[in-house]
């Protein structure tokens, strides 16, 4: 659960130095593990963080819930699509300097 916390933080940190496509890759996979454990964890594994099994507070914990995965959505989508155009910008580069 820690890595889903401090891998944001070290791939912002790494966006920062200037290491763009590793820092990207670290949000997207840090992004995809924090989508998947939040979506098993709140919606279909039967534990005491599933949405349907709270009682007390069941509003203020199902939208808690909904906004977090929704931010694991965000994040996933949005380095997606930076990977996707680095990925193919790196690579349409790459092709223009081969046939020189």
């Amino acid at each position: 659960m820690l890595c889903l916390f401090v891998g944001p933080v070290v791939g912002l940190a790494l966006l920062a130095v200037g290491r763009r496509l590793v820092g990207v890759w670290t949000l997207l996979l840090t992004g995809v593990a924090g989508l998947s454990l939040e979506g098993l964890l709140h919606y279909i594994i039967d534990n005491s963080d599933n949405v349907a099994t709270v009682d007390q507070g069941h509003a203020l914990f199902a939208n808690t819930a909904a906004l977090t995965t929704a931010g694991d959505v965000a994040l996933v989508l949005a380095a997606g699509w930076v990977v996707w155009h680095v990925t193919r910008d790196s690579s349409q580069r790459s092709s223009l300097t081969s046939n020189s």
